[in-house]
């Protein structure tokens, strides 16, 4: 394996999408999003989705084996010791939290659970594909402190039919399923 070793993350959660090493040359150093490669994501079933370098940063970590073949089970997490009034960044690269996450498709929205209650305001990614989209559906938001979830709300999507889902929320595992969606999602005013 070469020396240093390229991860693509979802700059909104951190989590990585996936990384690439380099056998010869130098490699490019890390870059705050967006950037001006797209990546093309393939789930389980097959069906692929390019996600826009518009979502996506690097970071230039040393080499780790496992990050190439499984890049989903890590996230590149916000510095904690920043400076005062700047942005932290990611540093490196570390094996996500085992805290799950639920979701429900609905075809109007899609509902992410924590299951227990957020002690601080968490990013939320969703890519869904397949099913009746032509191309795929990006959706971001934000499961407030002191709430277990949030529906984030979504084009039509056909009910009863399925579709490949990719849900991270910052600090929680990839949510990496294939869903049908339900009638109309149960929103409360």
């Amino acid at each position: 394996m070469s020396a240093s070793m390229t991860v693509f993350f979802v700059e909104r959660t951190g989590h990585l999408l996936g990384a690439v090493t380099r056998n010869s040359g130098v490699a490019p150093a890390s870059r705050k999003g967006p950037i001006s490669e797209d990546l093309l994501f393939r789930f389980k079933d097959g069906t692929q989705a390019t996600v826009s370098g518009n979502h996506l940063s690097t970071l230039l970590v040393a080499p780790l084996p496992e990050v190439p073949l499984a890049p989903l089970d890590f996230h590149a997490p916000k510095a904690t010791d920043a400076p005062p009034g700047t942005a932290p960044r990611p540093k490196d690269v570390k094996r996500l939290p085992a805290a799950p996450v639920s979701v429900t498709l609905y075809s109007d929205g899609i509902l992410v659970d924590l299951g227990r209650f957020a002690t601080k305001n968490e990013n939320v990614w969703i890519l869904v594909a397949g099913g009746t989209l032509a191309e795929p559906l990006f959706v971001e938001g934000t499961i407030e402190k002191d709430s277990q979830g949030t529906t984030l709300l979504t084009p039509a999507l056909a009910k009863g039919v399925f579709y490949q889902v990719l849900a991270l929320v910052e600090d929680h595992a990839t949510f990496l399923d294939r869903l049908d969606a339900h009638g109309p999602s149960p929103i409360e005013d």
